[in-house]
């Protein structure tokens, strides 16, 4: 699971350096992680995982 986690975000990082992330949002089951810290406060875990990451999109 580590090798996934840091492929994950060694992939954000790219998008984020080629501006992409600025437009979109990590959803799904790997957005968890990454808000763990923001929402601190809140004691909550997924026992679901999967591999592949959400995004989502906004319409023009």
């Amino acid at each position: 699971m580590l090798k996934n986690y840091a492929l994950c975000l060694e992939f954000l990082r790219r998008i984020q350096k080629a501006g992409i992330l600025n437009k979109i949002m990590v959803i799904g089951s790997w957005c968890i992680d990454f808000f763990r810290d923001y929402f601190s406060d809140v004691d909550y875990s997924s026992s679901i995982r999967i591999r592949d990451i959400d995004f989502l999109i906004p319409i023009p």
